[in-house]
């Protein structure tokens, strides 16, 4: 009968245990509660065999040194990024997902997990989608050229094509993969507006006008057909008497690799 007891005694606590809530997975603080639960609750009469709860245990000191360990790579990768350009797809609380951009200023630590901080924004390691390691350094020499007149091509990176523009350099930009100069009083023959907002039904000088101060995104042309987009903001369009439109505009993006003229 005693036996008997101590039977219903294990089914109490387990129902018990079973109304807690489930939602979230077991951690280490979880299984130590169970083992210790398991040992309270066993029958005298059978106990469990030693070698068993020797296993448990070894279990339970692998799990506890896997979950230490993972949450100190995490913040040695997050230390790492230290610096470094980064980009990220976060999701806000709406459910709308934006991308961020930006070099990692520092790193936060909140309940054992790593975060990285770009502009004031704090960036989870899982949100992080892609990682560049610039030299600072290298903006800085580039700044030397803001004022200065240059030359440089823009090219199409599915065509191939490539055209020759001038202009004066405003500045200086990190971009994924290479450097750009902001590039204004960019002259250019139009080819084909492509704004989002432009619709091949509107009047393209009309279009043109409404927009001027604005960025725009259009195709430019060479005398020799060939085209590359652009975008930039508008300064001014001129209709020339063969019916093409001439284009002046500033802020556009030129790979620094690709100007071989500066004065």
């Amino acid at each position: 009968m005693s036996v008997s007891s101590v039977n219903s005694t294990s089914y109490t606590t387990a129902g018990t245990a079973s109304s807690r809530d489930t939602s979230t997975s077991l951690d280490k603080e979880d299984f130590l509660n169970l083992l210790v639960t398991q040992l309270k609750y066993q029958d005298p009469l059978n106990p469990s065999d030693s070698t068993e709860y020797v296993s448990q245990l070894a279990q339970f000191s692998l799990l506890e040194q896997m979950t230490n360990m993972n949450t100190s790579l995490e913040a040695l990768e997050a230390l790492t990024m230290t610096g470094k350009y980064i980009t990220a797809s976060v999701t806000g609380s709406s459910g709308e997902t934006t991308t961020v951009e930006g070099t990692v200023d520092s790193v936060t630590m909140s309940n054992g997990e790593a975060a990285l901080v770009v502009g004031g924004k704090s960036i989870e390691l899982s949100d992080v989608c892609a990682v560049y390691d610039y030299d600072r350094s290298s903006l800085y020499s580039l700044s030397a050229m803001i004022g200065k007149s240059c030359e440089g091509y823009i090219y199409n990176a599915e065509t191939l094509d490539v055209i020759n523009v001038a202009g004066t350099i405003a500045g200086v930009v990190k971009g994924s993969y290479e450097d750009y100069a902001l590039v204004d009083g960019v002259q250019c023959t139009l080819g084909s507006i492509t704004s989002e907002d432009y619709r091949s039904a509107d009047d393209e000088a009309d279009y043109l006008n409404e927009h001027l101060g604005e960025e725009i995104s259009a195709t430019v042309v060479d005398s020799d057909g060939k085209e590359v987009e652009i975008s930039g903001v508008l300064e001014s369009a001129t209709e020339e008497e063969d019916g093409s439109m001439t284009l002046i505009m500033n802020g556009v993006k030129i790979p620094v690799d690709g100007i071989y003229s500066i004065s």
